[in-house]
């Protein structure tokens, strides 16, 4: 603080100096911040529906009413825009008594995993005319090696979550994407047999539901709630 507070001060109380000391400094970077708070609502759903370019490919400039469905699934969340609890708005993150777990209880987070879960259905979420829905083959296609079950699963990890999981957890991440046991090829057999017959239906639908069972798990993880 103190030497943030004279740099103001030998700037003429300017405050864009400040602000470019503080964000390119080591301290804003540092490790030890990241999924330290929990994503409130907007950060959680919208957040989510721009990480997998739901909102680019929902043509947001022609389907106006698309907003009315986010507005109701964010009053679900508590977060109903434009109707904040006080002219003060929610409360902050680093407010007490309750700080950011404000937006976690026990009704909030049943609300998170439905949503997220029917996010990664076949069907996604339907309202008004228009369905929202994760479509993951190309999520995925975006990584290199996509193949390999192991780099594929750091990848994700590492693009979507602000911190890392257990070992433990990737181990049961990267069994659901070489699916059951009953199920004869492994994820990269699956993938390279997709790649090349990319217009077989059945082959694309195999992908995708091995990846959406992938997803729904590693979707609802408590590190997906941080930022």
């Amino acid at each position: 603080i103190d030497p943030l507070a004279q740099i103001f001060i030998d700037h003429d109380f300017e405050i864009v100096p400040v602000l470019e000391t503080l964000l390119s400094s080591e301290h804003f970077f540092d490790t030890t911040f990241r999924g330290c708070i929990v994503k409130n609502p907007v950060e959680f759903f919208i957040g989510s529906m721009i990480q997998f370019n739901v909102l680019e490919e929902s043509n947001l400039i022609d389907n106006h009413e698309i907003w009315i469905d986010f507005y109701v699934q964010l009053g679900f969340l508590a977060m109903d825009p434009g109707n904040p609890p006080s002219v003060a708005g929610w409360p902050a993150y680093y407010q007490p008594p309750k700080f950011h777990q404000w937006w976690i209880n026990s009704s909030s987070l049943n609300l998170r995993a439905k949503i997220v879960s029917d996010l990664c259905t076949k069907e996604g979420l339907f309202y008004n005319g228009f369905t929202f829905k994760f479509h993951f083959i190309p999520f995925v296609s975006n990584f290199e090696h996509p193949e390999d079950e192991h780099i594929l699963v750091e990848n994700c990890i590492s693009f979507l979550f602000s911190v890392a999981i257990n070992d433990s957890e990737k181990e049961k991440l990267t069994d659901l994407l070489n699916g059951q046991a009953n199920q004869q090829e492994s994820w990269t057999e699956l993938w390279k047999s997709y790649q090349n017959k990319k217009d077989d239906i059945e082959k694309r639908e195999s992908t995708e539901n091995r990846l959406r069972e992938f997803f729904k798990r590693l979707l609802n993880l408590p590190e997906f709630q941080m930022m």
